[in-house]
């Protein structure tokens, strides 16, 4: 929840950063504390949360592979979208040279 607040409320890379670690954290006490949460007793390891933790693992994979599948087709306006947000990381903490380099490539039309 509080990954979410700080990607609603924040801009720029750090906030995603942050967002990303706690969201981790998060998802991996989630994922730790499984077998207690599916039990009536709290039985820590019950057997069943193992191919729980493996059947949720395997549906991260995929609907990751599917994602990137779609990201492949990129659409005129996303370059543009790119390099906007590269300028506005820039005007939050300055613009290294491979951040320039990088905005000019996406509007050029060759990122």
């Amino acid at each position: 929840m509080l990954a979410i607040g700080i990607l609603v409320t924040y801009l720029g890379l750090a906030a995603r950063r942050r967002a990303a670690v706690l969201g981790g954290v998060g998802f991996g006490f989630f994922i730790d504390e499984l077998g207690k949460f599916i039990t009536s007793d709290n039985n820590y390891f019950f057997r069943p949360a193992a191919a729980l933790i493996y059947v949720i693992f395997i549906g991260l994979f995929l609907v990751t592979r599917s994602m990137r599948r779609r990201a492949l087709v990129v659409s005129p306006v996303e370059p543009v979208s790119n390099a906007i947000e590269l300028i506005g990381e820039a005007a939050r903490r300055g613009l290294a040279p491979r951040d320039k380099q990088q905005a000019l490539e996406l509007l050029s039309g060759r990122g």
